[in-house]
């Protein structure tokens, strides 16, 4: 780690590229208070990189640098779950006061003390009790949602990206390092992941609710021609995800076996349907969401599939050390650009739909999504069978 460390406070090189690698990965082979030692020890011992430096000059340039990155660090979105540790904020802060005493550092702390205080605010800050009215509450029974066909399938669309949103943007950089969701513990390593996951698997089980709340073959293709609606709907918002999971539901086996109902959609939807479901099972490497993934511009949710697939894959196929025991960091920087993406995609939000309208659907959903759950992929399929 020395070697990375040196490079990352290089007065002489200064590298935003390599800088951006450093804070998205370092943690996969040390901790923020090891990192944080890391910088006092070159702190205190700077030493010139050629030899035709001024041993003096040097120092005051390295340590300026050391100033630089720790205000880079704080700054960093990526690392901002770091300093929800107060042992780390601490240290931080008795390291500040060292910097004080130097008087090359110190007329450029200030930025760095109103960081830090700024961080120390944000990280815990006593959030205010809220209290949450009941659904039956907030909307009247005559205006409760007797089916979801009652809503237009771009306004649902326009819901659901919104509301998955909130989920994707909760998820930090550091629950995408070294597999975290795979490992025994991932329910503490990856709690944001996994909810989204969760909500991702209970959208694609309600829509099978949904589809089988039609009695007649002909009501079914009715809900099934909104949802493959809806799902056209979650492409143009560049919302795969949720795309996938619609998909999802309707790929399940207690729904694509229902011959009765298909044979009821008209074929411009069948044709619908088969390319969507050509795209989610990932044919040809999810060949066309990877080209809507290329070029789309936030705000866009990514399918995590293919992220944690790509992750994955970068972490099995590369080793974390180099035959010489250096660390090797043409892997980090790998990692670091499929999370920087995922950072990109999160920084601009869905715009707010009609607040009456999202007060009605998550009434709606909550109810018929534990209806789903507690019928389960079991009792869903007991159901189509009955059916058809």
């Amino acid at each position: 780690m020395d070697n990375l460390v040196t490079r990352l406070v290089s007065h002489r090189i200064v590298d935003p590229e390599y800088s951006e690698a450093f804070f998205l990965s370092y943690r996969i082979f040390t901790t923020p208070l090891q990192f944080l030692e890391a910088l006092k020890i070159r702190f205190f011992n700077p030493k010139r990189t050629t030899v035709f430096e001024d041993q003096q000059e040097a120092k005051i340039s390295i340590q300026i640098r050391i100033v630089q990155v720790m205000k880079e660090w704080l700054n960093n979105r990526a690392c901002a779950t770091d300093f929800e540790d107060r042992a780390l904020l601490s240290a931080i802060s008795e390291f500040l006061s060292v910097l004080d005493q130097e008087p090359h550092t110190k007329s450029i702390l200030p930025d760095l003390i109103a960081i830090m205080e700024n961080r120390i605010k944000t990280q815990f800050q006593v959030k205010p009790n809220v209290v949450v009215t009941p659904d039956s509450e907030m909307i009247s029974p005559l205006e409760q949602l007797k089916s979801i066909q009652q809503i237009d399938a771009k306004d649902f669309a326009q819901y659901l990206s919104f509301d998955e949103f909130k989920y994707f943007q909760q998820v930090p950089p550091r629950e995408f390092l070294q597999q975290c969701w795979l490992k025994p513990n991932k329910n503490l390593l990856a709690p944001n992941l996994l909810s989204m996951t969760k909500r991702f698997c209970d959208i694609s089980e309600w829509v099978v609710y949904e589809v089988l709340l039609g009695n007649t073959p002909k009501e079914r293709a009715g809900i099934v021609t909104f949802f493959l609606q809806v799902a056209r709907e979650l492409l143009e918002l560049q919302n795969l995800s949720g795309m996938a999971a619609i998909m999802g539901g309707l790929t399940n086996a207690s729904v694509s076996r229902l011959k009765k109902t298909f044979q009821k959609l008209h074929p411009k939807y069948v044709s619908l349907y088969q390319q969507y479901e050509t795209d989610v099972v990932g044919m040809n490497n999810w060949k066309n969401f990877r080209a809507i993934s290329l070029n789309a511009d936030p705000p866009f949710i990514p399918l995590l599939a293919i992220t944690l697939k790509d992750l994955t894959y970068i972490e099995e196929g590369n080793p974390d050390f180099l035959q010489g025991g250096g660390i090797n960091f043409y892997k980090l920087k790998r990692v670091s650009l499929v999370i920087s993406d995922i950072m990109s995609s999160q920084s601009v939000p869905y715009p707010s739909p009609d607040p009456m309208l999202v007060k009605k659907l998550d009434q709606y959903l909550s109810k018929n999504k534990q209806k789903a759950n507690s019928l389960g992929n079991n009792g869903l399929f007991k159901i189509s069978k009955k059916f058809e």
